[in-house]
């Protein structure tokens, strides 16, 4: 079966530097040294590559990687050093995304995957190997963070022309959405118009204004003395801001501004209404003069559709959810499928840490793909294991 899956593993990274060739990413390599040129070619790809394209290098591939690593037929040093191969191999591909997420969901489900098939065979022992997983993932979060912005020529995306003003749907930043009449995610016309109807055109404060209140923290904090500075704040930063700026307007936006969507059941996918579009509401109210969409915790997502009250019941089935999953995925399935559905569930958890319900398992990244790639990989391995015993 290990022959078997290695050839899987090798039609996997085919077909994702196929992808990437096509849509010239290798080309764009230079772009993590420039901020504004890297959400560039990140937009460039967006646009470029195909839903299922998204989906193999998001999901297959970690995947099918981690499920070789966890079956190599090796021993001591040679192991290590195939399954570092592996991993290498999966990291690169992904790095030509240019998004620091596809990186940290790669690293996160090849490693989680080791680790919690370690702690099964080691017991107490995993908790240094969880130690140095936990140590690289952090690592490769902030070099992810810091390569973009490092250069002196590196400029903002607001100074970039092809984010700032730029004539493509604001919601491509996301390949997700596979209800809508584009898969890659861009949201129809109608409940774009519709939207703009309701809330009017976001943003009070001048460009002026906007950028003497930047200065005046800027001055403040004393940031034009040293870049250094600039680059170590923002980096610590970022990883808070990602999702609470955005998390911050939901309540001003929500319902004074906009009503309540109602609840969001996938329903527009069979035809009724239309996918909800908070994302886009809420980062026109926070940028009204770049493209894009923002990103929150489900919690508030739910709040955008049924309230405090109904965001609040909610979360507690969710939680449910998680924890049902948590202990269905230890069940005795064998090794692999225990190890890789665990980790589907602590992805899952990270997911709707910073988006919706809805992104988490319907998006290229989601979770539905990655239930399927558990049940293909249980029905390969038992099928494997019928055809050994006989």
């Amino acid at each position: 079966m290990q022959t078997g899956v290695a050839l899987l593993f090798l039609v996997s990274a085919s077909i994702t530097v196929w992808s990437l060739l096509k849509s010239g990413a290798f080309n764009e390599l230079a772009a993590w040294t420039d901020y504004a040129a890297y959400v560039g070619a990140r937009w460039k790809l967006f646009r470029e590559l195909g839903y299922f394209e998204f989906v193999n290098i998001y999901l297959a591939l970690p995947v099918i990687a981690a499920w070789l690593a966890l079956i190599v037929p090796f021993r001591g040093r040679a192991r290590f050093a195939a399954v570092l191969v592996i991993g290498l191999v999966v990291v690169l591909l992904t790095f030509f995304l240019f998004q620091k997420k596809s990186i940290i969901v790669s690293v996160i489900i090849f490693g989680g995957a080791l680790l919690l098939d370690a702690s099964a065979l080691f017991g107490r022992e995993w908790v240094k190997r969880a130690g140095l997983g936990i140590v690289i993932l952090t690592i490769a979060y902030f070099l992810a963070v810091i390569v973009p912005v490092m250069s002196d020529g590196s400029r903002t995306a607001e100074q970039s022309s092809e984010v700032a003003g730029g004539d493509f749907g604001v919601q491509s930043a996301a390949p997700t959405g596979t209800s809508q009449p584009e898969v890659k995610g861009e949201m129809s016309g109608e409940a774009s118009q519709d939207s703009e109807a309701r809330i009017g055109k976001p943003g009070t404060l001048t460009e002026e204004e906007i950028q003497h209140r930047r200065n005046y923290i800027a001055d403040r904090m004393a940031l034009h003395e040293s870049r250094a500075k600039q680059i170590w704040l923002y980096t610590l930063m970022a990883p808070l801001t990602r999702t609470s700026a955005s998390a911050l307007f939901y309540p001003v936006v929500f319902p004074d501004e906009h009503p309540y969507y109602g609840i969001d059941l996938g329903q527009d996918i069979l035809g009724f209404g239309h996918m909800p579009d908070d994302t886009i509401v809420v980062w026109r109210f926070m940028n009204p003069n770049i493209s894009g969409s923002a990103s929150a915790p489900y919690q508030f997502v739910l709040y955008s559709q049924i309230g405090l009250i109904g965001a609040l019941a909610g979360s507690l089935v969710v939680g449910a959810a998680l924890g049902f999953a948590w202990a269905w995925s230890q069940i005795s399935f064998g090794r692999e499928i225990r190890a890789l559905a665990g980790c589907g569930v602590v992805l899952f958890a990270i997911y709707i840490a910073i988006d919706g319900v809805r992104n988490s398992i319907f998006s290229s990244y989601g979770m539905l793909w990655y239930l399927l790639m558990i049940l293909a990989i249980w029905a390969v391995s038992n099928i494997g294991r019928l055809s050994f015993s006989r």
